[in-house]
């Protein structure tokens, strides 16, 4: 169903993963994995005194509304019973980021103990710059390096700022262009002479970075590129080309730089730098009982081997699914280095299935209807679910199943290039099975199959009404729902 192999051998390690699940029972996973409490995620490496309180200060000034807590600047103390104290780093934040204007109440903690701390949440107000280069040829584009760019917060503090956008850099016209910049939803316009375009002699370029990682991209701060005119003047290019743009080995290559006709050549340096550590940071709300941390929620900062820091998509959740009330660790696996972060587990609401997939069932008389409940951002085009005849689950039934009515159906996904792995990690979901008319909710069992050649295991269900059953549902793949007549 899914066709290409590596997104294959995806879904078979989360299936190996559902198998080891049910081994050792489905409703008990957190319990089997000892994750029922923050103290025991903790375990002591030295011979360290008992803590009995904990106290925070944070030493940053005010932070932006939706920005992340940052640990350099929080110093955590613990208290210990033989009446000693220190400052200590292994805690967990369980606040990781701002979410309102003025104070926010933040948590952190340590070896069981809580400690409160208190930063103040700031909106920016206001965005200014000035640009202080000189004119600029028809064809040409605004330096960036040419712009001094002002954000202005709520708190009356401000900073300069590099990350913002240029909408139109290209200079289209003689006499004055406005150029117009975007910072964080806010705009501003500034003024740049165009001269007319002057007949191009030569053009060189220095790149004056450090190593780019294979896979990424020249910094066009760092890179030089001057045109030198017939006339004997010189401007610096910022519309040029870059061949290749993208860093595609390690050692020295070749990038050349192009613009109206003419190219430079320069050296960079590729590096293909090993992670020496990562930084996990959720950004998601609390997360019910029963559902899983989404790796979307979740961002990852990598430090590799030069000192560079990046952030990476392609790291592994150690058990992300919430199996209790309460705050869980999950810790991030990514190139041979863990982090942890802290996620709220709170009592599911009852589930609405006002954003899910849902699809009728059928096996001759008996009809049935199945919804998959998705996350309110989830598009549910991603997902597929089809109702099964009996033929194409003939070889997996089992000897209980085979006496029984059942109904087959498949919950599947879009096999998507693009979209595949991301979907994937969606799962585990909450399943509703509505019965047909003629099955007695209690004497109904709910089965799966990832190939239809093997049944893993019988689902755990709840009755959530006279003719629903609800389950959690770990992959896609074929499900059965059996009714075993007394």
């Amino acid at each position: 169903m899914l066709g290409k192999k590596t997104r294959t051998c995806k879904v078979s390690k989360r299936i190996a993963c559902f198998s080891a699940a049910l081994v050792l029972g489905l409703t008990n996973l957190g319990g089997a994995l000892g994750l029922h409490s923050v103290e025991t995620a903790y375990a002591d490496t030295v011979n360290e005194p008992k803590v009995i309180s904990l106290s925070a200060y944070y030493m940053g000034s005010s932070v932006l509304v939706g920005d992340n807590i940052d640990p350099e600047k929080l110093k955590v103390t613990a208290y210990y019973e033989d009446g000693t104290s220190g400052e200590v780093k292994g805690y967990t934040l369980a606040t990781t980021k701002i979410t309102q204007v003025g104070t926010n109440e933040c948590i952190v903690i340590y070896k069981g103990q809580v400690a409160r701390f208190y930063i103040i949440g700031k909106t920016l107000t206001s965005f200014h710059a000035f640009y202080h280069g000189s004119t600029v040829s028809v064809g040409n584009s605004v330096d960036l390096r040419k712009i001094s760019a002002t954000a202005v917060y709520s708190d009356g503090t401000s900073e300069n700022v590099e990350d913002f956008n240029i909408l139109n850099k290209v200079i289209t016209s003689t006499g004055n262009n406005t150029i117009t910049l975007t910072y964080k939803g806010l705009t501003y316009n500034i003024t740049v002479y165009g001269t007319s375009p002057k007949e191009l002699l030569t053009l060189y370029a220095t790149y004056s970075g450090e190593s780019v990682m294979v896979g990424g991209s020249i910094d066009p701060r760092k890179l030089e590129v001057t045109a030198v005119y017939k006339d004997g003047s010189s401007e610096t290019i910022n519309n040029y080309t870059l061949n290749p743009d993208i860093i595609t080995k390690t050692g020295l290559q070749l990038v050349v730089a192009s613009y109206q006709g003419l190219s430079a050549p320069f050296q960079v340096t590729g590096a293909q730098k090993d992670i020496v550590s990562i930084k996990a940071t959720y950004k998601g709300d609390p997360v019910g009982v029963g559902y899983s941390v989404r790796k979307s929620d979740v961002e990852v900062i990598a430090t590799y081997s030069d000192g560079t820091k990046q952030q990476i998509t392609d790291f592994r959740l150690s058990s992300p699914t919430i199996t209790y009330e309460g705050y869980h660790i999950v810790m991030v696996e990514a190139g041979g280095a863990s982090a942890e972060f802290i996620v709220q587990g709170v009592a599911i609401q009852n589930i609405s299935f006002n954003n899910a997939l849902k699809f009728n069932v059928a096996n001759g008389k008996y009809k049935g209807k199945v919804e998959v409940n998705l996350p309110k951002n989830v598009n549910t085009n991603l997902f597929t679910g089809e109702s099964l005849p009996a033929s194409a689950v003939s070889r997996v039934l089992t000897r209980a199943v085979r006496k029984s009515e059942f109904i087959a159906f498949e919950v599947g996904i879009v096999d998507d290039e693009d979209s595949t792995d991301s979907v994937i990690d969606e799962f585990p979901l909450i399943m509703r099975v509505t019965i047909p008319d003629g099955f007695n909710i209690k004497d109904c069992e709910l089965y799966y199959t990832p190939n239809r050649k093997s049944v893993i295991g019988k689902m755990n269900t709840d009755i959530t009404g006279t003719k629903t059953l609800q389950c959690t549902i770990y992959n896609p793949g074929t499900y059965i729902l059996s009714y075993k007549k007394k």
